[in-house]
């Protein structure tokens, strides 16, 4: 037998999926190392958003 014929290949992949309204913990972490500040912006950005969301539903809401 050559070397050749018994070698075999071995391919791993790991994917990961992440969803939800703020980026992965790992990746907000990313931010602040590179922009440091961005972590705190993107919290306050996704805090505001919350807000006016729930604001425009209890408008919504109240003209039924």
């Amino acid at each position: 037998m050559t070397k050749s014929s018994n070698q075999t290949n071995l391919q791993v992949r790991k994917t990961e999926l992440y969803a939800g309204p703020l980026p992965h913990p790992d990746t907000l972490k990313k931010f602040e190392e590179i922009l440091p500040g961005s972590a705190d912006r993107i919290l306050k950005q996704a805090e505001n958003q919350t807000r006016h969301r729930i604001e425009m539903e209890s408008k919504v809401i109240k003209q039924i």
